[in-house]
């Protein structure tokens, strides 16, 4: 009997959790949004390479988010963004280009000013989780895999702002800047080989997002 009591009292307590998430949906939201690039992977010793032209490289990003606004003003949100990154490096003689495939996880606050009007300021930033899934070499000869020489995860950060155009009472419409890089090291120990000397090399990208976004009323 007292096993039966317990029982129905934790499906009370779980029925009246999921009633009140029910009632919060109210302040849930989901979207997709592209962003073309311009990227760099810096690293100090090949920026100031006099032998080395050291070239930023177009490149794109694109994913769906989902998040909660808990005011009118202020929400938190997480995206899963697909971004192939490129670098570029040229000398007199040949050249070769780098590119990276990674899924990137931010997690960000938002904010916006008045949800009423037909455009309305954007802001969002947080930290972001980076996951490589691939990364190459190719010159006018090779096309090779180089992910050893770089770390499977990394650490970063973004933000973006820009503006909404209110399209209906549950859809939006967002475009405005993007801005995300990695504040830990990308390359990998076994690369560096124990060097003490090397700098640490980082992804910066910046672009043009454009997004849609569904309201849940």
């Amino acid at each position: 009997m007292k096993k039966t009591t317990t029982i129905s009292g934790l499906l009370l307590i779980n029925l009246f959790a999921f009633c009140l998430f029910t009632h919060a949906q109210k302040g849930v939201y989901v979207g997709a949004q592209v962003a073309p690039l311009l990227s760099v992977t810096f690293n100090g010793d090949d920026v100031h390479n006099t032998g080395m032209d050291y070239k930023a490289k177009t490149s794109y990003a694109a994913g769906l988010s989902a998040g909660y606004n808990f005011s009118e003003h202020f929400g938190a949100g997480v995206e899963l963004m697909y971004t192939v990154e490129k670098q570029s490096y040229k000398d007199n003689l040949s050249g070769y280009t780098e590119k990276f495939q990674y899924l990137k996880i931010p997690v960000v606050l938002t904010y916006n000013t008045n949800p009423d009007a037909l455009v309305m300021f954007t802001a969002k930033a947080g930290p972001q989780l980076g996951i490589m899934m691939k990364s190459t070499v190719s010159d006018a000869y090779n096309h090779s895999p180089e992910k050893d020489k770089y770390n499977s995860l990394h650490l970063g950060a973004m933000a973006g702002a820009g503006v909404s155009l209110r399209l209906t009472d549950q859809v939006r419409v967002n475009t405005g800047l993007r801005f995300d890089g990695s504040i830990t090291n990308l390359e990998s120990k076994e690369y560096r080989q124990g060097s003490t000397s090397r700098p640490d090399t980082h992804h910066l990208n910046a672009g043009i997002e454009v997004g849609i976004k569904y309201q849940f009323n």
